[in-house]
């Protein structure tokens, strides 16, 4: 003796729910919009804007060249510190102890 069991029908028929803008699921908020949906909106500005300055400073600020780099004083080319010479003819001064060759 098989019987199926059903769900009894709802009472009361409710409305149904807008998707949340953000992630598309059903929305159990009034708002229309998930708490952390919410958030992840609203972080997500701030990000944009905070990428936006940095990408800003990266283009008005010099690189400063790395321990292994050296700037040519004359066409301010980024050097190897073992480059004896610049491509522009420029021929760096080696102090004593430094080493100037590969």
């Amino acid at each position: 003796m098989h019987q199926e069991h059903k769900k009894p029908e709802p009472l009361y028929a409710s409305a149904l729910r807008a998707p949340c803008p953000v992630c598309g699921h059903v929305s159990y908020s009034p708002a229309g919009i998930h708490p952390q949906c919410a958030m992840r909106a609203s972080d997500q500005i701030q990000i944009d804007r905070l990428k936006a300055r940095k990408i800003e400073e990266a283009k008005t600020s010099p690189t400063l060249p790395r321990r292994y780099e050296k700037q040519c004083p004359k066409c301010h080319r980024i050097q190897h510190v073992r480059q004896k010479s610049c491509s522009c003819g420029h021929s760096f001064q080696f102090k004593n102890g430094d080493i100037g060759v590969l």
